[in-house]
């Protein structure tokens, strides 16, 4: 998603994706959707000497055109909440639809920071929640939610 854009910079909408796809947020090497508001790794990367390849500036403009699509295509949920993430990819024709587990659970640091070796620990955390509380997870019930919507597959029943 963070990459299908229009020429202008906005957000393609949902309809505008591939039936044949696989379509996420994402990847492990991206912002975390629960950063990429106030610009956390782009304070990291700088904190450890790598150039983040955007400015502050470009970083609020991106955000502001994610808040716009995700009201305009998420509207029954709030557009700081990743539940209006999974709305708008649960809304794309593409035939799988992947979310990350740590952004549902809303955890900060990005899972790897290309380019880094001893600066960042990449793939050596613990995510917050224990699996036996899964279930019962705000975050995960709001995708849930989403995906019912859409009439998209997903169970939180066991």
């Amino acid at each position: 998603m963070l990459f299908e854009r229009e020429h202008d910079g906005r957000f393609r909408p949902p309809e505008s994706y591939p039936r044949d796809a696989l379509t996420t947020f994402n990847t492990h090497d991206l912002a975390k959707p629960s950063r990429l508001a106030v610009g956390y790794d782009l304070r990291i990367k700088r904190q450890i000497g790598i150039d983040p390849g955007e400015s502050d500036d470009a970083r609020h403009w991106a955000q502001q055109k994610l808040r716009d699509i995700l009201h305009e295509r998420a509207h029954a949920f709030a557009a700081d909440d990743f539940a209006a993430v999974a709305a708008f990819l649960a809304a794309t024709p593409s035939r799988l639809v992947v979310v990350a587990l740590d952004d549902i659970l809303g955890v900060v640091e990005q899972i790897n920071i290309p380019g880094t070796v001893d600066q960042h620990p990449n793939w050596r955390r613990k995510l917050p929640v224990a699996l036996e509380e899964l279930d019962r997870h705000a975050g995960l019930r709001g995708v849930a939610d989403a995906f019912a919507q859409a009439g998209r597959g997903f169970s939180l029943e066991t």
